[in-house]
C-alpha cells in the first residue's frame, strides 16, 4: 500500500503526521459489503449455495458452473449516505450522493449436449465492488477552552527553537513531529521571554470548533473464473481474484477564538489529506452439490 499525506495548514500552513498502518486500517479494509448485481442485492446476497449469479463468483466459485447459458451483466448504482453528529450540544447533518458501478461481467457457458457426466464448462470474467467508502461528516462545537494547540504544545518541548525553525527541520525531525515544526513556523506556538513554548491562547479564552470529513474510495475485485457442471448435481469452480483498494480521507478542522488570538494568528485551520491504494491477489475453490 502507498500512503501520501499532504500538508496541514494553520491559517498559513501547518504540517501533518505520518503513522504506520493502525488497527483502524486493518478493521476498515477487512470489512466487505458486496454490492454486486441487482439480483444479488434483492435476494440479500444468498447466492453462495445457489450460484447462477455473477456475484457468486467472488463468494463461491462453483456458482459459475450453474450457468446454462451465456450472460453479460452490468449494474450501475446510486449511493446515498447521511450522517448526523452531536458534539458539545450542537447537532450537525451532512450527506453525500455518488454514482458508481457495482458490477460488470461476462459468463460464457459451453454445453456438451449431455445430461450425464460433464454437462458444461463455463468461464467468467468481470468486476464486483466489495466495499464503498464514500461518506461525509460534519461536526461543530460550542465555545470551550480546549484547543488543538493543547495537543501540539507539550510535544514541542522535545526541541529547541533552532531545530523547529531550521530550513532542514523536515529532514532532521521525524515525520510525527512535523505538525510541531509548522505550528512554530506559523506562530501557532511561540517561545516566551522565559524560554518556554507557549500558546497564543490565554487560559480564559474560549474556542469555537468545526470539523469536516470527506471520505471516498472503494474495495473491488476483478475475477477470472472457471467451472463446470457434472450431471446437473455437482458443480465446481475456481476463481483468481485481484483485489483493488483505493481510499482517500480529507479532514478540515477550524478554530476561532472568542477574544482573538495573540500576535499575528487570526484563526487556526488544520487540514489532512490521507490516501491509500493497494492491490492484492487471492485464489478460491468451491463446490455445490444438489442431491435431488
Amino acid at each position: 500500500m502507498k500512503r501520501y499525506i499532504f500538508p496541514l495548514t494553520i491559517f498559513l500552513i501547518i504540517s501533518c503526521n505520518v503513522f504506520a498502518q493502525s488497527h483502524l486500517d486493518a478493521y476498515r479494509f477487512s470489512q466487505q459489503d458486496y454490492e454486486g448485481t441487482a439480483r444479488f442485492t434483492s435476494m440479500g446476497g444468498a447466492f453462495g449455495a445457489l450460484g447462477g449469479d455473477f456475484t457468486s463468483l467472488s463468494l463461491n466459485p462453483a456458482g459459475v458452473g450453474v450457468y446454462r447459458s451465456s450472460e453479460f451483466t452490468i449494474t450501475p448504482t446510486i449511493s446515498y449516505n447521511k450522517v448526523n453528529s452531536d458534539y458539545m450540544g450542537i447537532s450537525t447533518k451532512d450527506s453525500r450522493t455518488r454514482f458508481g458501478l457495482s458490477n460488470v461481467g461476462y459468463v460464457g457457458a459451453f454445453l456438451t449436449g449431455r445430461e450425464d457426466g460433464l454437462v458444461s464448462l463455463n468461464v467468467g470474467i468481470g468486476y464486483t465492488k466489495t466495499m464503498n467508502y464514500s461518506r461525509k461528516t460534519a461536526m461543530q462545537g460550542n465555545l470551550t477552552n480546549a484547543s488543538i494547540i493543547d495537543y501540539i504544545l507539550p510535544r514541542a518541548d522535545n526541541f529547541i527553537p533552532n531545530q523547529l525553525g531550521s530550513e532542514q527541520a523536515y529532514n532532521q525531525i521525524k515525520a510525527p513531529y512535523w505538525d510541531v515544526v509548522m505550528a512554530y513556523g506559523s506562530k501557532a506556538i511561540f517561545m516566551d521571554v522565559d524560554g518556554f513554548y507557549n500558546s497564543p491562547l490565554s487560559p480564559d479564552d474560549r474556542v469555537k470548533k468545526e470539523r469536516y470529513t470527506t471520505q471516498s474510495g472503494y474495495n473491488g475485485e476483478y475475477v477470472f473464473s472457471f467451472g463446470g457442471n457434472i450431471s446437473n448435481k455437482f458443480y465446481f469452480g475456481a476463481t483468481l481474484g485481484i483485489q483493488d483498494i483505493s481510499y482517500e480521507n480529507f479532514v478540515e478542522y477550524w478554530e476561532v477564538a472568542e477574544n482573538g488570538y495573540v500576535g499575528n494568528l487570526d484563526n487556526l485551520r488544520y487540514e489532512e489529506h490521507f490516501r491509500i491504494s493497494g492491490t492484492g491477489y487471492n485464489g478460491k475453490f468451491g463446490a455445490i452439490y444438489r442431491p435431488i
